[in-house]
């Protein structure tokens, strides 16, 4: 299902995007663009321009990667278990760890162990 939140982001962007000129026979007319959804299994997410500390300590443990990236806005990037800094979760291959970075390269990070969150870090959120 993550790959839905994806569509759906990409959806979205196409919508904005669909205002475009097209020229025909030398003049050049506006095409009006038509709002259509993309079909998904989730509801709609917003988008954020920063994610903050308050974010990421108003998800509790124990849910989903779907419901924390609704929470958040937008979908997570997969990381490498190691990116997580916890050692003992490197060689578990239950656990996934996504980020939700920043322009400014702040960060959260969020660890799943069979899709339910366990821990949770950041760098640099204020």
């Amino acid at each position: 299902m993550k790959l839905s939140y994806l569509g759906a982001l990409v959806g979205a962007l196409g919508v904005g995007l669909g205002a475009t000129a097209l020229v025909a026979g030398g003049t050049m007319s506006r095409a009006t663009p038509v709002a259509t959804a993309a079909v998904a299994d989730i509801a709609t997410m917003s988008i954020r321009q920063r994610h903050t500390l308050q974010d990421m300590l108003d998800l509790s443990d124990g849910i989903s990667y779907d419901d924390a990236a609704r929470t958040l806005g937008i979908p997570g990037h997969l990381q490498s278990r190691r990116a997580a800094g916890l050692p003992d979760i490197e060689d578990d291959s239950r656990v996934t760890v996504y980020a939700w970075p920043n322009p400014d390269n702040s960060r959260v990070v969020l660890v799943f162990r069979n899709d339910r969150l366990i821990h949770r870090t950041q760098t640099g959120l204020r």
